[in-house]
């Protein structure tokens, strides 16, 4: 049974990169290839998030390999076990933060929890499956922080033959600790939920409040502060928590310190996982605390059929947390950064000598000016709520497919739903940048222009992608939001293209600059960015308009 349970549980995760029309393809065959093809591209898809985001790893890692630093960690007792401490901490940091919400969700959110609670399987079974998931999705986050310091404590030649396994063995500990604590949370999340009506405003803040945190650590202790001083709080930090030297150095080859932590490690996850298989049932099954109905009389306001689709969807999206911290979040972060840049309104006037590229004596480039389209869309271009909002319906899309109203018109409410969430934020932000770093007004305006078109591209496109490959048999909404295939296929272009394509528009800036038209070389790469731009939401709006409805009618 445990086994049957795995391999449903896994396969879950990993179909969710293929479409209905694959799973019915793969159902009607009894041999096929569709599990090894949803495997390769959930890999591959692996593979390119970790390239986009263990980068910071490897600046960390090659930031100690500094003279300075180096000539620094000399007078510590312990170097190796002081450089993979902080390694340490920041794959617990991304493990934590990257699992805390899909742990809530895969554990006791799963639409099947009910279905497999009333079969005569054990509740510690149902939790195993579910937290073998989530360990393998934790492992994968802890990788982003710990694999560049393995790689480049190898590159500057201080490993050694005795580091390879334990530093592979010691990241796998310390994502099933990380699992551990994110389990424990999962249930606190589960406990409050289930005396709360309403938690989603909590988690959003949590989660919110938690990358605040990360980037004030980066940019107040990274950033702007000298060698020494890091290297002072670092001994400060090592000095007040023995334990995470003690972690450091079973990472740098000590057996006797690993030997410790897979005794300490298997303690508290076989406790905690004792603790939940006990409580399973209650989290699971236990109901939000509601008041009792009063009836009053009151009078019922109705509608139009198009506005009543889109407060459909607004009320999908803010009634469920998971929906806004992963589909709306760059929207949240955008409304941040304008506050942010107004109250560093006046330091960042007082650097504007750093704005400015000087190509040579006399000629200088805008920077920010070159870069305020670019930027502004690759910042739109991360909401994803159109690329799921088909597959959101789940099982029950039957019900919006039996309502008296035009195919099309629920394909403009979800558009439509995406746009007001992604656009006023950028908007504001474009007319907040450029009041503070004094952008040229012409080319703010083509700018936002430029920004707004793009936006309507992502927009079409993700519900163009949704309505080709839909996921339907979902029991947990973290997998059409999170990993789809029509999410993955916008999210990783804007990640790896976004700096490409501002690095582009630099240079068209340069290149005009050296002629001495710095300003006609920016407003030559917003022209640009604008022309593909409409081209682009031409092809999207017309095959929407062809065969949008009809993709629509024609998922069941």
């Amino acid at each position: 049974m445990l086994k049957a349970l795995l391999k449903k549980q896994f396969w879950e995760t990993l179909s969710s990169q293929l479409s209905v029309a694959e799973k019915k393809k793969a159902n009607a065959k009894k041999k096929t290839r569709s599990p090894k093809k949803a495997l390769g591209i959930w890999i591959f898809l692996t593979i390119l998030m970790w390239v986009c985001f263990s980068p910071l790893g490897a600046l960390m890692a090659t930031g100690l390999f500094t003279d300075e630093i180096q000539e620094l960690l000399t007078f510590i007792p312990n170097p190796k076990a002081s450089y993979f401490s902080l390694f340490v901490i920041l794959g617990l940091f991304f493990g934590l933060l990257g699992s805390a919400m899909t742990t809530y969700t895969t554990l006791y959110k799963a639409k099947d929890n009910d279905f497999l609670l009333s079969m005569p399987i054990p509740p510690k079974n149902i939790l195993f499956t579910r937290m073998s998931v989530v360990f393998v999705i934790t492992l994968i986050y802890v990788s982003w922080g710990t694999v560049p310091g393995l790689v480049f404590f190898w590159i500057y030649g201080q490993g050694s033959l005795i580091q390879i396994p334990l530093g592979i063995l010691m990241m796998v500990l310390l994502a099933l600790f990380a699992t551990a604590l994110s389990s424990v949370l999962a249930a606190g999340i589960a406990f409050v939920a289930s005396h709360v009506r309403n938690t989603t405003l909590i988690k959003v803040l949590v989660a919110v409040a938690a990358m605040g945190l990360y980037f004030y650590f980066y940019t107040n202790l990274i950033t702007n502060t000298s060698d020494k001083e890091i290297f002072a709080g670092i001994e400060k930090l090592f000095a007040s928590s023995p334990l995470l030297l003690f972690i450091g150095d079973a990472f740098a080859g000590n057996i006797l310190n690993f030997l410790a932590c897979l005794g300490v490690t298997a303690v508290v996850f076989g406790l905690m996982f004792w603790f939940l298989s006990v409580k399973f049932v209650d989290f699971t099954t236990k109901e939000k605390q509601m008041k009792k109905a009063e009836y009053s009389e009151k009078q019922v306001v109705t509608a139009s059929p198009r506005k009543s689709l889109l407060n459909r969807e607004f009320r999908h999206i803010f009634s469920n947390a998971n929906i806004i911290l992963n589909c709306c979040m760059p929207a949240i972060l955008i409304l941040i950064g304008c506050v942010l840049l107004l109250i560093k309104a006046g330091d960042i006037r007082e650097n504007l000598m750093y704005t400015a590229l000087e190509l040579e004596e006399g000629v200088t480039l805008p920077i920010f000016s070159a870069m305020l389209a670019p930027i502004l869309c690759m910042l739109i271009g991360m909401n994803t709520y159109s690329s799921a909002s088909v597959s959101l319906e789940g099982r029950s899309i039957w019900q919006i497919k039996t309502m008296p109203v035009r195919s099309e018109d629920i394909l403009r409410a979800k558009l439509m739903c995406h746009l007001l969430v992604a656009i006023p934020p950028v908007v504001l932000l474009s007319v907040v940048a450029a009041i503070v770093l004094e952008i040229h007004p012409v080319l703010w305006l083509i700018g936002t222009i430029v920004a707004m078109m793009f936006g309507v591209f992502m927009a079409e496109a993700g519900l163009v992608l949704n309505l080709k490959y839909p996921v339907l048999d979902w029991t947990n909404e973290m997998i059409p939001v999170k990993n789809s295939k029509p999410v993955m296929i916008l999210m990783l272009p804007m990640v790896l293209g976004g700096p490409v394509l501002i690095g582009i528009c630099i240079a068209i800036g340069v290149l005009f600059g050296f002629l001495g038209l710095p300003f006609l070389g920016a407003l030559i790469s917003e022209l640009l960015l604008l022309i593909i731009s409409g081209f682009l939401v031409f092809l999207m709006t017309r095959w929407l308009k062809l065969h949008g409805a009809a993709k629509w009618d024609a998922i069941s």
